[in-house]
């Protein structure tokens, strides 16, 4: 019954440690996929095997719930992600924000009491589109916020590597994860998707 499923999973996250704390990451992010899209009019021809990778960060609140070789992870984050593009003597990049969902599940080796403890991640993402914009240091005049271009959500899965740990009393961790959209992003495009590779930095409670 639905009411039974309910109160198992309230019980069970009733029995977990509670984890609350910032995320802050580094990420590098482009553009993959086999649809190389040209635009008529436009002068941003975005051909995915020439696509570059763009710099750039995402800030948020992170909770975990965690068991004994188990946890998950939710929160709320502010991801930046893009690429660079060349297209003669001019260097551009298209910048996407998102507000960030995400869901990831960590299966955490050693024992509780070990200091330093490994864990494997794999999860999912939900991300809905804040802003979009073009940027050029070589000819401002390709500078324009293209949000109207860009579908207004995405779905992506993620997986990585990390580890976890206290310092006085305080949680603290660091995990290598890529995001990879698994929903199409760009509304005139049939395969274009967005990845990103990061480091994420966590410090709670």
């Amino acid at each position: 019954m639905p009411l039974a499923s309910i109160l198992a999973c309230f019980l069970s996250l009733a029995g977990a440690q509670v984890h609350l704390g910032g995320l802050f990451g580094f990420q590098g992010s482009t553009l993959v996929g086999d649809d190389a899209v040209d635009r008529a009019g436009e002068r941003y021809p975005m051909q995915v095997g020439k696509a570059g990778t763009l710099s750039s960060a995402e800030l948020g609140m992170a909770l975990d719930f965690e068991w004994t070789n188990t946890s998950v992870r939710t929160g709320a984050l502010y991801s930046a992600k893009g690429w660079t593009r060349q297209t003669g003597d001019v260097t551009w990049e298209q910048h996407l924000n998102y507000f960030v969902l995400p869901l990831e599940f960590h299966l955490l080796a050693f024992a509780p009491s070990e200091p330093v403890r490994p864990y494997l991640m794999a999860g999912f993402y939900w991300a809905s589109l804040a802003n979009a914009e073009i940027r050029s240091d070589d000819d401002p005049r390709l500078d324009r916020r293209n949000t109207k271009d860009w579908k207004p959500s995405t779905v992506g899965l993620s997986f990585g590597a990390g580890a976890q740990g206290a310092i006085h009393g305080y949680r603290v961790g660091a995990q290598m994860r890529i995001h990879r959209d698994l929903t199409v992003n760009f509304k005139d495009s049939r395969d274009t998707y967005n990845q990103a590779i990061g480091l994420d930095l966590f410090a709670g409670i």
